[in-house]
C-alpha cells in the first residue's frame, strides 16, 4: 500500500480513537477502509465520486460475496472518512443497504 494511503489509514484510526469508538469498531473500520485504499491504490481517494465508491461496493458483492451486514460496515467506514475526516457533506448512497 502506498505511503500516502497508509497515512489516510492512520488518520482514520486516530480520529476513531479520539471519538472513543470501541476497539472492535476501530478494527473493522480500518480493515474495510484498507481494502478500499488498496482497491484505489493508484488514485487520489479524495477525488473519488459516489459512483466510484458504489463501484467498489459492487466489486465486493460480486467477487467476495459479502453479506449485507458486511456491506454496511464498508459503507460506514468509507462514509466516516469522507464525512468526518474530509468534512464532506453527508452522502446518501442511493443503493439498498
Amino acid at each position: 500500500m502506498a505511503l500516502i494511503h497508509h497515512s489516510h489509514l492512520l488518520v482514520l484510526e486516530e480520529q476513531l480513537i479520539l471519538q472513543r469508538y470501541s476497539y472492535n469498531t476501530i478494527k473493522t473500520y480500518k480493515s474495510c477502509f484498507k481494502d478500499f485504499l488498496i482497491y484505489y491504490e493508484k488514485r487520489n481517494i479524495e477525488n473519488l465520486s459516489s459512483k466510484e465508491i458504489k463501484g467498489f461496493i459492487l466489486h465486493l458483492i460480486q467477487t467476495k460475496k459479502i453479506a449485507r451486514a458486511t456491506q454496511n460496515q464498508y459503507i460506514n467506514a468509507i462514509k466516516y472518512y469522507y464525512e468526518r475526516i474530509l468534512n464532506r457533506p453527508k452522502e446518501n448512497y442511493k443503493w439498498d443497504r
